[in-house]
């Protein structure tokens, strides 16, 4: 069997750029195999758009989660062309990380990483594999966590994909724990990608699997402005934007 998809997604961001020269912003999303697909092929994407902003998103196969408790991952019956760049992609798979934060600083970039704890097409897999998955869910997190223009987000539920579903859903949601309290500091997907979107200096990476408490509840579930409950903010809008309160509580409008 042969195949021929490095060749065809390269052509295919060739058309794009063609067909939109005047670009400022992409950005790349993949969602389950096609989340490897986002980050093998996040290179072609920058090469098409030459010096222009790429942000990334990968949504729910970050192998290297489902196989964090082996000191590697390959893959061992397709072979793929990893980037150009990365010569250690192949064999070790979990350096497309690194690669890919990389590329993305270099234009300004930020690299999402999605996650749900009991994904229900990952972990059964996983087990099947002899690994344990909510450890490689952690495992990731540290890995990720040294590389400034990276965040993750881990939720506390069985979603696979997590961006099919409206991103403001209690479903998807992430409840990290709350020091000395029975209460839970609840974030929706909207807010993590708001900030990620807006450039938000207070973006940053959202676990159910923290493993220390946050002082308190900031109540910034859904919002992506106004206070939080903490004595903060729920994050800043961008200068051509106005946090609306009577949005969700505190949204970024034009």
């Amino acid at each position: 069997m042969h195949f021929h998809g490095a060749t065809n997604v390269r052509l295919f961001f060739a058309a794009i750029a063609a067909g939109l020269p005047d670009v400022e912003r992409a950005f790349l999303v993949g969602g389950s195999a096609g989340s490897i697909g986002a980050m093998m092929s996040y290179e072609r994407l920058l090469d098409a758009y030459p010096g222009k902003r790429v942000d990334l998103a990968s949504d729910s196969l970050n192998l290297i989660a489902g196989y964090g408790n082996k000191p590697e991952y390959r893959y061992p019956d397709t072979n793929p062309q990893v980037p150009p760049g990365c010569m250690t992609c192949a064999s070790d798979y979990k350096t497309i990380y690194d690669h890919n934060a990389r590329l993305a600083a270099a234009v300004g970039g930020r690299v999402a990483i999605l996650e749900a704890r009991g994904n229900f097409t990952l972990l059964p897999a996983c087990l099947l594999q002899g690994c344990d998955y909510v450890q490689g869910l952690r495992n990731l997190g540290a890995y990720l966590d040294p590389m400034p223009n990276v965040k993750y987000y881990i939720a506390d539920n069985a979603a696979h994909v997590l961006s099919q579903y409206p991103l403001d859903a209690p479903f998807i949601a992430a409840r990290e724990p709350v020091a000395r309290s029975l209460q839970a500091d609840i974030h929706f997907l909207s807010e993590f990608l708001g900030r990620m979107v807006n450039d938000d200096p207070g973006w940053r990476s959202i676990s159910v699997l923290r493993s220390d408490s946050l002082p308190c509840a900031t109540r910034c579930g859904g919002r992506t402005c106004g206070e939080d409950a903490c004595g903060g903010v729920c994050g800043t809008c961008a200068a051509e934007q106005v946090c609306d309160a009577a949005v969700v509580g505190g949204w970024c409008t034009p």
